[in-house]
């Protein structure tokens, strides 16, 4: 309950005569202090000290790393990282880039995102959320998969005013320009196959922010990958997999998220995933 001399000028706007004195004399929030922690509807977080997992996770880890990531691998990759856990988190809380020389697949994401959020939202119907967005824009009708057309329609809705918009490639059309923080597409070569031609697209970028290609014409569908700094994800020709695998690297990867995918992210993040508030 706020004292009299407080009040006086919220019920009378300052005329008339009552108990006051001419100023405020306690400011609003001063009086948290004398509110018990338990009752306070915000509160500050609890600082914890980091501490770093034992030396045997860590010889674990590099034993991980050290192996090459092939079929025949994969299941002792993947049941290793399980038990380096606890050091992957501590890394993405450093600040630290997860396991260093560990070659990312879309599965080991998968599995990873899951242990990194254990209660994240497990039925989220990625599927349903792109379909449903097809109604927002009428930009993108050319594009083949309606997945990846729904996405840019999302994103074009969250809009990013004062961030400026570049490309190098002064060939390319306004609609690939929007869609290119979430994809791009490079054409197919028929005398090569399609992890030379992105390994040409990845060498012609000096510097990138993570993004999914797409080894077709324009606008078409084909072969994808996810690409990092560090780590160059195959995904197929699924293109729910391949946007649903590019937003959970972020948090797997401990990389930042480029602020043109920003709003894309946090919406997905908030409203499908439930891993953020």
């Amino acid at each position: 309950m706020l004292p009299e001399n407080l009040t006086f000028f919220w019920k009378s706007g300052g005329k008339g005569s009552g108990l006051h004195t001419g100023i405020i004399e306690t400011r609003v929030a001063n009086m948290r202090k004398y509110i018990s922690p338990d009752e306070r509807l915000f509160r500050r977080k609890t600082l914890h000290l980091k501490v770093a997992p034992s030396a045997s996770i860590y010889e674990l880890a590099a034993g991980i790393a050290a192996l090459n990531p092939v079929l025949q691998n994969g299941r002792v990759i993947s049941e290793g990282m399980a038990q380096c856990v606890e050091l992957h988190k501590y890394l993405l809380d450093v600040k630290t880039s997860a396991f260093p020389g560990i070659r990312w697949h879309n599965v080991q994401i998968q599995q990873a995102f899951e242990r990194i959020h254990p209660g994240y939202n497990k039925q989220a119907d990625m599927e349903k959320t792109l379909t449903t967005a097809l109604m927002l824009e009428t930009q993108w009708a050319e594009v083949k998969s309606k997945f990846v057309r729904g996405a840019p329609r999302i994103m074009q809705i969250l809009t990013n005013r004062g961030i400026k918009r570049t490309a190098n490639d002064e060939y390319l059309s306004t609609a690939e320009i929007s869609a290119m923080p979430l994809i791009r597409w490079i054409n197919p070569d028929t005398n090569r196959q399609d992890t030379e031609v992105f390994n040409d697209h990845l060498n012609d970028l000096a510097q990138f922010d993570p993004h999914i290609v797409c080894i077709a014409p324009t606008f078409e569908e084909g072969s994808m990958f996810i690409i990092f700094k560090d780590n160059i994800i195959p995904c197929g020709c699924c293109a729910i997999q391949a946007i649903d695998s590019l937003l959970k690297s972020f948090d797997v990867l401990g990389q930042q998220v480029p602020p043109l995918l920003r709003k894309f992210y946090d919406f997905i993040c908030i409203h499908l995933f439930k891993t953020s508030i």
